[in-house]
């Protein structure tokens, strides 16, 4: 589950973690933070102390976070995103599409061996009927 986390709030902030556990207090990278230590503490098992280590931390600092995040969440300015079960229906939906097109991917080959057969077929008819045709001039 850290590591789904950690690549969501990545990719919807567009930071590194690394940036997330640096000192750096730039807006974007601050809200990452903040959203990431409130959703590991809703979404995991991890104590704040835990959660202080992942992120570089205090454990009180993890606490205000979380408390901050509690209140912009209820102010609606925090959205945040991350939905343990709809990231499970994602995989699932992932693991479909892998399935089919793998299906796919198995009925082109099929059907690229059977065109490459009927290709050798018609050849071998072509040069049977050059064997058979009478030559010119003879």
């Amino acid at each position: 589950m850290l590591g789904k986390i950690k690549a969501y709030i990545c990719a919807k902030y567009d930071v590194s973690f690394s940036e997330i556990q640096t000192q750096n207090r730039t807006s974007n990278i601050v809200t990452a933070r903040k959203e990431f230590i409130w959703t590991l503490s809703k979404f995991t098992t991890l104590s704040s102390p835990e959660i202080g280590r992942i992120v570089k931390r205090d454990h009180s600092t993890v606490l205000h976070n979380i408390r901050r995040a509690d209140e912009l969440i209820a102010g609606g300015y925090m959205k945040p995103g991350f939905d343990d079960k709809a990231d499970y229906q994602v995989d699932m939906a992932q693991i479909k599409l892998d399935r089919i097109v793998d299906d796919l991917a198995e009925e082109f080959k099929l059907l690229l061996n059977v065109r490459m057969q009927q290709n050798k077929l018609d050849a071998v008819h072509r040069l049977i009927g050059c064997l058979l045709e009478p030559r010119k001039g003879s």
